[in-house]
């Protein structure tokens, strides 16, 4: 969530549990439902081979974009969007960076 200063509040991965359940993929990034403080949310995590640092020690393209969509995602609020609660930042080289955000079921009709 953002405060007035705008700093953006951080769901730290100990706080996020990621199901198996897969929700869909792009080129950058995979989403997973997950539970956050007893929500169910979407858990959108890049790609392990796209983030890191190339040879020169700079972030890649893709985690600089990752982190630049989720940045203007988080400031946005309106009710027909998707609320985004904050990111996940890996503990180890085989985890992801993620973006935790409100999760929307499909309702299908007969």
């Amino acid at each position: 969530m953002s405060g007035c200063d705008g700093y953006i509040e951080e769901a730290f991965l100990e706080e996020v549990e990621q199901s198996d359940r897969f929700l869909g993929c792009g080129s950058f990034a995979s989403v997973y439902q997950g539970d956050w403080h007893g929500r169910s949310v979407a858990i959108k995590s890049l790609n392990t081979q796209l983030m890191g640092r190339d040879e020169y020690n700079r972030p890649t393209t893709a985690y600089v974009r990752f982190l630049e969509e989720y940045k203007m995602l988080a400031r946005l609020s309106h009710p027909s969007l998707v609320q985004v609660y904050g990111t996940v930042k890996p503990l180890s080289p085989r985890e992801s960076h993620g973006i935790v955000m409100g999760i929307v079921m499909a309702i299908r009709s007969r």
